[in-house]
């Protein structure tokens, strides 16, 4: 069951992902963040084909099972 919570951390994430490939030059898919003890952090942007590959399979074979699926579009993608 989804809370406010999931909700929150999706529309959270939803914007970082389009604030960060504003004009369309930073494509991810995938982020590493690393926060130490002393509260400072890192993020890593990660493109990774392979999974990308694997997550667009899953919707192909959505959109055949379903003519009304419409797979989700990349913030460049339009």
């Amino acid at each position: 069951m989804r809370t406010k919570f999931d909700d929150d951390l999706e529309e959270k994430i939803k914007w970082l992902h389009t604030t960060t490939t504003e004009e369309d030059k930073n494509k991810w898919n995938k982020a590493k963040f690393s926060v130490t003890p002393d509260g400072k952090f890192d993020m890593e942007f990660i493109w990774d084909q392979e999974w990308q590959d694997e997550i667009d399979g899953y919707n192909q074979q959505a959109e055949k099972e379903d003519t009304n699926y419409k797979a989700p579009k990349w913030h460049w993608e339009g």
